[in-house]
C-alpha cells in the first residue's frame, strides 16, 4: 500500500469525510494522477471542487463514484 493510501485512511480515520488533492484521490481510487487528470478534463470522472486554482475531491462523492461505476460480472450459470 502507498505510503499516500495510508496518510489518508489514517486522515479518514479521524477526521470523516475529508478533502483530497489529485494524487491523494488517485491513491485512493487505484489510478494514475494522470488518469484522474484526464477524466477531470474529459469527463466521465469523480466530481471535484476547484478552490484557489487547486483540485479537491472529497471523499465521500469518490465513494459514490466507485460505486456508480460498478458493473457485476455476469452469471455465467444462466447459459
Amino acid at each position: 500500500m502507498s505510503t499516500i493510501l495510508k496518510e489518508v485512511r489514517a486522515t479518514v480515520q479521524k477526521c470523516g469525510d475529508v478533502l483530497l488533492n489529485t494524487q491523494q484521490a488517485a491513491a485512493y481510487c487505484g489510478l494514475s494522477a494522470s488518469r484522474l487528470e484526464k477524466f477531470r478534463v474529459y469527463g466521465g470522472g469523480p466530481g471535484f471542487y476547484r478552490l484557489g486554482g487547486r483540485v479537491f475531491y472529497r471523499l465521500s462523492k469518490l465513494d459514490e463514484w466507485i460505486e456508480v461505476n460498478f458493473h457485476p460480472s455476469p452469471d455465467r450459470s444462466l447459459h
